[in-house]
């Protein structure tokens, strides 16, 4: 049997758990608390992960059964129902009030008429005849009845008072006036209309004088108004002060007319009986024992007899010795008296005891009884917890808010009286149905009382006296509001005791506590300075949040430029390379990124990198170039002193000599005089410093930039300076140089005989000073300027010179200056000079003497063993052939370069340019359809080459070469029969036939006959269709460069469909290197068509494939590719990002500086490099 009891109250109890659960998680769903909702899951989740290998050895399993997986689904489901029941059937408030309405308990509600046989027996007759005594008076006009909160005041007017002023026999009518927060001569003239049921249609347009006028009138007798509750006057007097004024103003009024029988008692607290004063100053009356009464408190006897009347009446049983002695000892307060109200509360808590033994006045039963506050804060946590037992926490919360409306808990008065309208109004938050449920049990447990507001019906709080313990006790069931009072109490006082200092005023968090509470706030006797600190504390969060927000606006202004605005991203595109620039430690892309900062101006930057960079010559002759083409020219010539500055610190002559001449020819295109004449000078005068070792190379550079300047005058005296410079331990080889290049630019400055005198010099000098190795040079070179001056003999003459000399292959020469043997170039040397030699005579003559010459210097190059040297010679008799104006010797001379060429057993990249070169010279032929048939023997000696990728970029150049035949219809032979050769390639090597087909079709595009380009055109559309394999990429490639080639022609309709087509075999490619770059090269082709939305799809499309790629190098090209299509699109943002993706510190390098330069070369054309037509 125990077991069984046992085991019920284990079920029991885990019912009461699983209750109180359920119900909690229905209130975070109903108040909406997600957060801990969300905990508590995880909570539930973590403590199941736990627990799971303990439920495996309880149920002795190894593997959960599928019955208990099941099961557990059926619990959770089941759990899930009994919440959703409890959400939608929340509980009501309920009054669990153990007692019925009694009679001589009233709790903390007062006595009213009904109820003045009882309160007859309560020990206040004696004062109420004192009281009607003073009232009866002839005269009395106006008093006061006062008394400490609890004393019985409103009982004591209603109970005591009116029940002898309502009677036929009484002389006067009282009306019974209660004040809360309304408009006070409202409430006055509504309760005198109601009570003495005066016309309401007579009376509504009557003042406060004519509504007494018609109720003294209806009554026929004076009236005496009993203001209960006055100090509600002046507590809510601030809120409508127009309505305080009116109603001041009319009982002045009233007060200065005689003959209207009105008496007045105002009823106030003692605490608050100063208020009264403003009412007496503006009426003029004074105080006196003659209209102020003092309604005391009890003494201990006569507590004893009320107690014992109380108990008779509620059937209570009564020790009155001991209850005399407890009041005597325990219950009187400063004044050695006992409130009524602490006696109502003692009768109150005593009733509403169940057990029979604890109800009663005895000695049992009030031993645990304190102080009459704590008595009554125990009741009122009591009445809360036995509601907590049947409603959910959060419910008790809001019937505390619904009851602290009621409390005005800085003058610790009542805060008026509130419909439950006005309530749901003032309580927003709060459901309506809830805060009517709070209300009805409000009342039903006597802690509000209702009032009858003509048609409505308002509530109040019960008693003052219960102000306490409502605002001890919200503490505990409002923790905030009361941890805010409690913060507020000690910042204020932490900020007094310190000055008032800022340093001490509230932070974001404190502040915002205190005001989501404020309504709760107890002011007190520091009301002002509470109401400061906070309104300075508001002021500084403001202030705060005004810096905190301005700080963030330009924050996320800055983000918003950084990453949506062209500056911005441009911005972050300057500082990467910046950045990356210095880390990559490589030369070629440190140049590379100091070229593009250069070319937009980042002179600085460009700087830094060119500070990191070991081989500077390229670059500095890269942006040197650059510079001239800068659209401020003040920027142009910083950028050229820059380079020139870096360019005297490096320590290899070659080097050296190469960016001092770049920086001497850029400086002559500089648009502004002045500033070039300075540069040069610099530069000159550096070299003047010694450095004879460089003036050979920069010395002509500075003489060939002298020529170009537009200030004559400037460029006389540099020449001269050049001319006397040279003359200073300068080797006769570089001075012949220095002089040939002055002779030149006298020429181009008509100062022709001054041009004769130097070049004479120059040609003693290298007749009797220059070795043999570098005569034929000088002598070339010599002739050449002899040309530009029209003595043809002479130059012939000297020609034939420097042939004969050229023609002795190996030459060694003594330098006695320096006192070394030297071998020379060999062959090297010899060809340099050959080919120098014709490329001079043909500018002599195109007629048959130097066929001839060129005859005798390609009899020479066949002599010459090595293959490098002899195809210089080959390659500069092919371009001197193109020029003859006898084509039959020009296509003799070509075809045997070829049969040569043909001999040559070597492949290589120098031997595929060499061969390019001559094709192109072949194409130049005034005879298309011999020039053709050049090409064919070309083609047919480029298909023998050993090397695959050799060969391949020979034949492209040949093709490519077809296009510059002066006779359309040979190109388009040409061409037609190149498709066909491409057509018959194996599907085995298909990336032959593509490039091949690409070659053709680019070609085709140059042309000068779009009708026979589209024929062409059509051919190669027809075999790249036909390519098998489109994963590859070999079919959608060529299908772009056709698409190209149409944009080329202006043809956009068939272009787009082109690319749609190819767009699609994209698609298709395997591998992402070759997807990625097709997908680029579409978007580029787009971009010609001004489509740019398209273009960005496939670029993004691109950008995806390329992130795929494994190979660093191949993903790193990708990438580079996509950020320049998207910069030249102007998506700078997008081409930042592709930057971003890089596997490498070389391509975010490369990447980000193509990027830059096009944004550059966008802005300013002229420094877009121009390509030419025919590239090798």
């Amino acid at each position: 049997m125990e077991n069984f009891k046992a085991i019920l109250e284990s079920i029991t109890e885990t019912m009461k758990s699983l209750v109180s659960l359920v119900q909690m998680v229905a209130e975070l769903i109903r108040e909406k608390k997600w957060v801990e909702l969300i905990c508590l899951i995880l909570a539930v989740i973590i403590v199941g992960w736990v627990s799971r290998e303990v439920i495996k050895s309880i149920f002795n399993i190894e593997e959960y059964p599928q019955w208990f997986i099941w099961g557990c689904l059926g619990v959770i489901l089941l759990f899930c129902i009994a919440v959703l029941i409890a959400v939608f059937n929340k509980p009501k408030l309920r009054s669990d009030s153990p007692f019925e309405e009694q009679v001589a308990i009233k709790g903390l509600r007062p006595f009213t008429q009904k109820d003045a046989e009882v309160f007859s027996k309560l020990e206040r007759n004696k004062s109420i005849n004192a009281c009607l005594s003073m009232l009866q008076d002839r005269e009395f006009r106006i008093g006061i009845l006062w008394g400490e909160s609890g004393c019985g005041k409103s009982s004591f007017i209603q109970a005591g008072l009116m029940p002898k002023l309502t009677t036929e026999e009484s002389q006067y009518r009282g009306l019974y006036i209660k004040f809360s927060d309304k408009s006070p001569l409202e409430t006055v003239k509504k309760e005198i209309i109601r009570d003495l049921k005066l016309n309401s249609q007579e009376t509504e347009n009557l003042d406060f004088l004519g509504v007494c006028e018609q109720g003294i009138k209806t009554v026929g007798k004076p009236l005496i108004l009993f203001f209960d509750q006055f100090e509600q006057v002046f507590v809510h007097r601030y809120k409508f002060p127009h309505v305080y004024e009116q109603f001041s103003d009319s009982l002045k009024q009233w007060y200065e007319q005689d003959k209207i029988d009105v008496k007045i008692l105002m009823c106030l607290r003692s605490d608050l009986l100063s208020f009264q004063w403003n009412i007496q100053k503006k009426l003029n009356y004074d105080l006196n024992s003659y209209n102020s009464f003092e309604l005391e408190n009890f003494s201990a006897e006569e507590a004893t007899n009320i107690l014992e009347v109380i108990a008779k009446i509620e059937n209570i049983d009564f020790e009155r010795d001991y209850i005399k002695y407890i009041f005597e000892t325990n219950f009187m307060g400063k004044d050695h008296l006992i409130s009524p109200v602490d006696l109502q509360i003692l009768s109150l808590v005593i009733s509403s005891q169940n057990i029979s033994e604890k109800r009663a006045f005895k000695k049992t039963a009030l031993q645990k009884i304190g102080e009459v506050e704590g008595l009554l804060y125990q009741y009122l946590e009591e009445r809360l917890k036995l509601r907590e037992k049947s409603t959910a926490k959060s419910q008790t919360e809001k019937l505390m808010k619904v009851l602290l409306e009621f409390v005005d808990g800085n003058e610790l008065t009542r805060a008026g009286a509130f419909t439950i309208k006005e309530l749901q109004d003032k309580l927003k938050p709060i459901a309506p149905q809830e805060i009517s449920e709070a209300i009805n049990w409000l009342a039903k447990e006597r802690l509000i009382t209702p009032i009858q507001q003509e048609e409505e019906t308002a509530y109040e709080l019960a008693h003052e006296k219960m102000i306490p313990a409502v605002m001890k006790l919200s503490g505990k069931i409002l923790p905030k509001a009361y941890k805010a009072n409690e913060l507020l109490n000690k910042k204020v006082r932490v900020w007094m005791e310190n000055n008032y200092s800022p340093r001490y005023l509230l932070g974001i968090r404190d502040f915002w506590l205190i005001e989501s509470h404020k309504r709760y706030l107890i002011w007190g006797n520091k009301e002002l300075q509470k109401q400061r600190f906070l309104q300075q504390s508001k002021r500084r969060l403001y202030r705060n949040l005004v810096i905190l927000g301005t700080i963030l606006m330009l924050l996320m202004t800055g983000w918003g430029w950084l990453h949506y605005t062209t500056p911005g991203q441009l911005w972050q595109i300057r500082r990467e390379l910046a950045y990356w620039g210095e880390k990559v430690r490589d030369d070629n892309y440190q140049s590379k990124a100091a070229i593009a900062l250069a070319k937009d101006g980042q002179i600085k930057d460009m700087n830094s990198l060119l500070g990191e960079i070991n081989g500077k010559a390229n670059t500095l002759t890269a942006i040197a170039q650059a510079s001239t083409q800068l659209s401020d020219s003040t920027q142009a010539v910083t950028v050229l002193k820059e380079t020139l500055t870096i360019a005297q610190q490096i320590d290899d002559s070659g080097e050296k000599i190469k960016a001092l001449s770049a920086i001497a020819q850029a400086s002559s295109k500089l648009s502004n005089s002045t500033e070039a004449v300075i540069v040069l000078k610099k530069l000159l005068t550096f070299l003047e410093q010694g450095y004879s070792h460089v003036r050979g190379e920069v010395f002509p550079a500075i003489v060939s930039a002298s020529s170009e300047l537009s200030d004559t005058t400037e460029a006389v005296t540099l020449l001269e300076k050049v001319f006397n410079a040279a003359q200073d331990k300068t080797p006769s080889d570089d001075k012949v140089t220095i002089l040939t290049a002055i002779a030149e630019a006298y020429i181009k400055l008509s100062d022709i005989k001054k041009a004769r005198t130097v070049l004479k010099e120059a040609l003693i000098i290298a007749r009797e000073r220059i070795y043999l190795s570098d005569k034929s040079r000088q002598l070339t070179a010599i002739a050449e300027v002899y040309i530009k001056l029209s003595d043809t003999k002479k130059a012939i003459n000297l020609l034939q010179e420097a042939f004969n000399i050229a023609q002795q292959a190996n030459i060694l020469y003594t330098d006695e200056e320096d006192g070394y043997r030297v071998k020379s170039f060999g062959f090297y040397n010899q060809s340099y000079n050959l080919a120098a030699i014709s490329q001079a005579y043909i500018q002599v003559s195109d007629g048959q003497e130097t066929v001839n010459l060129l005859r005798k210097v390609l009899n020479v190059a066949k002599q010459i063993d090595d293959p490098y040297p002899k195809l210089i010679v080959l390659e500069a008799i092919a371009q001197a052939s193109s020029e003859l104006s006898n084509s039959t010797e020009a296509v003799t001379l070509l075809e045997e370069v070829l049969t040569i060429q043909q001999q040559i057993n070597s492949s290589s990249d120098f031997v595929t340019r060499k061969l390019s070169v001559i094709a192109y010279a072949c194409s130049q032929l005034s005879d298309s359809k011999k020039a053709a048939n050049l090409l064919r023997q070309a083609f047919n000696l480029a298909l023998k080459m050993d090397y695959y990728r050799d060969r391949l970029k020979t034949l492209t150049a040949i093709i490519q070469a077809s296009s510059q035949l002066s006779d359309t219809t040979e190109a388009v032979i040409f061409l037609t029969q190149a498709v066909t050769f491409a057509e018959q390639i194996d599907d085995n090597v298909l990336v032959h036939k593509s490039e091949i087909l690409e070659a053709i079709i680019q070609a085709s595009s140059e042309l000068s006959d779009n009708t026979e380009a589209v024929t062409v055109l059509k051919q190669a559309l027809t075999v790249a269709q036909e390519t098998d394999n489109p994963g590859y990429g070999y079919k959608a490639s060529p299908l772009s460069a056709i698409a190209e080639a149409y944009i080329k022609l202006s043809d956009t309709t068939k272009a787009r469909t082109l690319l749609k087509q190819a767009v699609i075999l994209a698609q298709e490619v395997i591998y992402p290197y070759t997807k990625s770059e097709l997908l680029t090269r579409l978007a580029e082709a787009y971009i010609k068509l001004s489509d740019n939305t398209e273009a960005r799809i496939l670029l993004k499309q691109a950008l995806t494939v390329a992130q795929q790629i494994d190979n660093s190098d191949s993903k790193g090209e990708a990438l580079t590719d996509i950020a320049e299509a998207q910069a030249n699109l102007k998506r700078w943002g997008d081409a930042l990002y592709t930057t971003k993706q890089c596997p490498s510190h070389n391509c975010r390098v490369e990447s980000l500086s193509k990027v830059l330069t096009v944004y550059a070369e966008l802005k300013n054309p002229d420094l877009k490099e121009q390509s030419n037509k025919f590239r090798i």
